[in-house]
């Protein structure tokens, strides 16, 4: 399953300052298949708002989200 971001941006992280190397400075981003991810941040970051997007519990962000290809 190939899951790719496209300037995607949580309204409730709108406004924070990100680091260079944070998954959301970068306007787009894949995870690939039969790959492993490790995603690590300090609290309030964005890693579970992350999923919950992902996983469609979360509606509430800017930009396109697709899971092979077909935008949920």
């Amino acid at each position: 399953m190939q899951i790719s971001f496209s300037h995607v941006l949580p309204f409730p992280l709108e406004g924070m300052q990100y680091v260079k190397d944070s998954l959301w400075h970068h306007g787009d981003f894949t995870f690939e298949p039969n790959q492993i991810y490790e995603i690590v941040a300090s609290s309030g970051k964005g890693k579970t708002t992350l999923l919950d997007m992902i996983f469609g519990r979360r509606k509430d962000y800017k930009g396109e989200i697709t899971i092979n290809n077909e935008n949920i």
